[in-house]
């Protein structure tokens, strides 16, 4: 027992938490493996009804790359390419073009905002609010110029 401890994966598996249901509307038998606590707050059904969730954040981003051809088609230019924490890039397609910030980091990073247009509008980001020069713990915007 203390090998298969030691090794199993299943001590970091919970079953898939659906809803705030028994279970988690994972089954309506118990489980072998003991669902989250926290089910009843961080469950699927919950992410679909928040604007704001992962979930959420994901359908618009499916949604931009399905609906973009800059990002099939575009050029593409990197920014701070020696930087260990950033990925900036540009995109460039027939008269548009996008710039991706995206920070891995759980610090702050600055960045020279005079890189970018200052006629852009914000397509997707997952912080409510930007702080010009400033790029947040893992933080991710999409801008179009």
């Amino acid at each position: 027992m203390r090998y298969l401890n030691k090794s199993s994966r299943d001590q970091g598996r919970t079953p898939m938490q659906w809803n705030t249901e028994i279970h988690a509307g994972f089954s309506t038998a118990e489980p072998w493996l003991k669902v989250n606590d926290n089910y009843s707050q961080i469950n699927a059904e919950n992410q679909m009804q928040d604007e704001n969730s992962i979930f959420n954040y994901y359908r618009k981003l499916i949604q931009f790359l399905k609906e973009s051809d800059i990002i099939a088609y575009g050029s593409y230019v990197e920014y701070c390419a020696d930087h260990p924490s950033i990925y900036v890039y540009e995109r460039a397609y027939k008269n548009e073009k996008i710039f991706v910030l995206c920070n891995f980091s759980a610090n702050e990073i600055t960045y020279d905002p005079s890189l970018f247009p200052k006629e852009k509008h914000t397509i997707l980001a997952n912080y409510k609010d930007q702080k010009g020069g400033i790029l947040r713990a893992y933080e991710a915007i999409v801008w179009k110029a």
